[in-house]
């Protein structure tokens, strides 16, 4: 593809320099060539599934149909807005190839996904405080389009999703160039509903989930997460900005199916003004509506925040919901129907709640590599963290078939947090168990494994560890953790040949399975060393991972 583009510059300059010659008029300024920068950009990821497109065209969460680029000169004044001249997927993620002037002086590049209707041109966002010679600091004002009143489905409006990143071009373009690893941050977050497997106790055999909708939600989001637009964003914002304009009528927000998805701009949320989300499901064959909506300690319900995939999962019915979705929407949430939710994000991902109190927990599995050196048995160790408003210490629950698992615990850290705390004894083999946290009638599942054998490569003076056990898919994991002045671990993509941390450039804090091939910790031989890191992925059984991983130095 870059080659093409030096062949259509030079023809065009070529064609200049002719034209140029012809008769007798006056000479023009030589035009400057256009010259090529493909982009190839990384979506953080939020989906348990991460397909660029579904078999059935239905657009999801990952596609870029078009893409504008908003330029800004040297000192920081908008020059004009360029669509993308080509997208194209591969398995390695998607690139896009903007046409620039020849420049030697610097520019800044806001790129914005789907901000334009592919099939009519039409703009999906509000462009007009852009104009020529605005500061850069209006990209951080501008909003999505208003939702047209005749729009009878909100996800019509809200797909695809509209995307923000930034590019610093300190040289110019000069040539045509590549760059890689670009960052572009959804403006939307989703919610996603399912259902647990069914059993005698939870009386889902009996249920069918129908679909979704919410009321109350944010029509309109801002372009950027932060009204702050001089860095590129964020993988993972922790607070939302919400621009203010929300839909009651929740009966235009549906989203059908066994596993319904619904797409929604930020929003915060208090007592009396809050985004609820609406599950209509058949429980014996009578159809009704339930309402789930999350609540903090405070009362508060939980906040809804870009590029957040919260993924809620009904773990029990006992009767039908109400009988029209307006009761639903003015009625507090029915006990009639539990739910768990992950939200992809590190923090507190999995949650429960009911009509009055909250649990949530910042992981659904907890992975433990290696032991101490020269022992047998890792002590107390971290396993997860645990919130609870039900002002009492949560209690741990494991098999009784797990003899490898001594003192389990919850320790109170104050303020309703809790620390999940666990010794292992080893017997040589690697475990895995399943445990329940529970606080009251409220309770989360956890799973935990530990790797006693965790050792991929053995090297001089260093070994390998593999983060990514068989059949795992769609993984992102990040360093949360555990470093020192004198690095003693790093994360890249191999582990073949272990390599000595210290002096070694190129290790990332980050990294993902749609642009590596693994994930793999270098660590120098030593002790009295933890690693924490963590990692979202989907599970060989389809399950989203929410898991903590520490990693225990040993020689």
């Amino acid at each position: 593809m870059k080659s093409i583009f030096k062949i259509l510059a030079f023809a065009m300059l070529g064609a200049g320099v002719l034209n140029s010659c012809a008769g007798d008029a006056p000479e023009n300024p030589e035009p400057r060539r256009k010259v090529a920068a493909t982009i190839s950009v990384v979506l953080p990821q939020t989906e348990e599934k991460k397909a660029l497109t579904r078999a059935d065209g239905t657009i999801t969460d990952t596609d870029i149909l078009t893409v504008d680029g908003l330029v800004f000169d040297e000192n920081g004044k908008f020059i004009e807005r360029i669509p993308a001249n080509h997208i194209s997927y591969s398995d390695k993620g998607i690139k896009i190839v903007l046409l620039f002037e020849q420049i030697d002086k610097k520019r800044t590049v806001h790129l914005v996904a789907n901000a334009r209707d592919k099939a009519t041109g039409a703009d999906r966002m509000d462009f007009s405080p852009l104009t020529e010679g605005s500061p850069e600091s209006v990209v951080g004002t501008l909003k999505t389009a208003s939702l047209p009143a005749s729009l009878t489905n909100t996800q019509e409006h809200i797909m695809p999703l509209i995307m923000w990143g930034r590019v610093e071009l300190n040289s110019g373009i000069m040539d045509n160039i590549e760059m890689n690893g670009i960052k572009l941050l959804r403006a939307a977050a989703c919610v996603t509903v399912k259902t647990a497997e069914a059993s005698e106790s939870n009386h889902l055999g009996d249920f069918v989930l129908e679909g979704i909708s919410a009321c109350n939600l944010a029509t309109v989001g801002f372009l950027t997460p932060t009204p702050t637009v001089t860095a590129a964003p964020s993988a993972t914002p922790a607070a939302g900005r919400p621009a203010g304009t929300t839909l009651a009528d929740a009966s235009k927000t549906w989203a059908e199916g066994p596993v319904p998805t619904l797409y929604v701009y930020e929003r915060n949320c208090n007592t009396t003004d809050y985004m609820g989300v609406i599950i209509k499901g058949k429980y014996k064959g009578e159809s009704g509506y339930y309402k789930v909506v999350m609540l903090d300690s405070k009362g508060t319900p939980y906040n809804i925040v870009r590029n957040h995939r919260y993924i809620i999962t009904i773990s029990d019915v006992t009767e039908r919901g109400y009988s029209d979705i307006s009761t639903a929407v003015s009625s507090l949430p029915s006990n009639a129907l539990k739910a768990t939710l992950v939200d992809v994000n590190p923090d507190y991902s999995s949650i429960t709640g009911d009509s009055q109190y909250l649990m949530r927990m910042d992981c659904n599995t907890s992975e433990v590599y290696g032991t101490h050196p020269g022992n047998t048995q890792l002590n107390n160790i971290v396993i997860a963290s645990v919130y609870s408003d039900r002002d009492i210490t949560p209690s741990v629950i494991i098999p009784d078939d797990a003899s490898w698992i001594s003192g389990i615990r919850a320790a109170a850290e104050g303020g309703n947090k809790y620390s999940i705390i666990a010794s292992m004894i080893s017997d040589g083999e690697d475990h895995e168990t399943d445990i329940t946290v529970r606080s009251d009638n409220l309770e989360l599942p956890l799973k935990l494994k530990w790797h006693v054998n965790d050792t991929f490569r053995r090297g001089a003076g260093s070994y390998t560890v593999n983060l990514i056990n068989a059949g795992e898919k769609y993984w992102n994991i990040k360093v949360k953790g555990g470093q020192t002045a004198s690095p003693w671990f790093g994360m890249i993509n191999s582990g073949e040949n272990p390599i000595n941390v210290i002096g070694t450039t190129g290790f990332v804090t980050e990294i993902n399975s749609r642009y590596d091939p693994g994930a793999y910790l270098h660590i120098n031989y030593g002790e009295n060393n933890t690693a924490r890191l963590h990692k979202t992925c989907e599970a060989p059984d389809g399950s989203p991972v929410s898991a903590n991983l520490t990693v225990v130095r040993h020689r």
